[in-house]
């Protein structure tokens, strides 16, 4: 995969070349130092926090529940194959690409707080689901579910950190974020199998929806919402 993203990466760097020509920005030049103190300011300001951590949690529950725990899951409980459980865990594409035809659209009509919670309540729905599906049939349908939750909180999180940033902080911000969602692919497959092998799947899989539970109440609480944002972008 790294060799193919390399390969489809490299039209869009030479495009961007010709797009943007050979200039540099102009601006004032910083030190390492300073750039880490303002990413590290930026970082406090609640909406930016409030993203980062729910980045990590979001990254946590994905590379924990639904792509360490699930494949067990779906062994142990449904007695399924390599062939059929790489069928399932390919089936939250489906949410995913629904999702993102419809992103912009939704994001124009919805609050992002809503966003937000709504995609994080959709996260909880399908992890709960897979814990009580009685049927593989469920669990496929649960997994589309998933897909739509996911497709849509990862872009919101991503269009909040740049657009609460500081124009000349959003690099270092973004960084930070990355560094989150990259922590929680690490802490997410480690804890998840813990937690199943002192355990079971079904409880990891009710603790991920919890999780997402209590992520939803805290956008929802939380001091996201678009005149904020605006005036985080117009105070640039």
């Amino acid at each position: 995969m790294g060799h193919g993203a390399g390969r489809g990466g490299l039209p869009v760097a030479l495009a961007a070349m010709r797009i943007l020509g050979p200039g540099r920005p102009v601006g004032e030049a910083r030190t390492v130092g300073e750039q880490v103190r303002g990413a590290v300011e930026a970082v406090r300001h609640p909406i930016i926090l409030t993203v980062v951590v729910a980045g990590f949690l979001l990254f946590v529950v994905i590379f924990g529940v639904f792509l360490t725990a699930l494949p067990v899951h779906l062994e142990n409980e449904f007695g399924l194959g390599p062939g059929a459980r790489g069928l399932v865990l390919s089936s939250p594409a489906i949410g995913s690409t629904v999702a993102a035809w419809n992103s912009a659209r939704v994001r124009a009509r919805v609050p992002i707080r809503l966003v937000l919670a709504g995609s994080s309540v959709l996260i909880a729905i399908a992890a709960f689901g897979v814990a009580v599906a009685p049927a593989i049939g469920v669990v496929l349908v649960v997994s589309v579910i998933y897909g739509l939750g996911d497709g849509t909180a990862i872009p919101a999180l991503q269009d909040v950190a740049t657009s609460a940033a500081p124009a000349s902080q959003r690099a270092s911000v973004m960084a930070a974020w990355v560094s989150a969602v990259r922590l929680g692919q690490a802490v997410g497959p480690i804890g998840a199998a813990a937690l199943f092998g002192a355990t079971s799947t079904t409880l990891t899989m009710i603790v991920g929806a919890a999780i997402f539970a209590v992520v939803a109440v805290v956008f929802v609480l939380s001091p996201l919402d678009d005149e904020r944002l605006a005036a985080a972008q117009a105070g640039r």
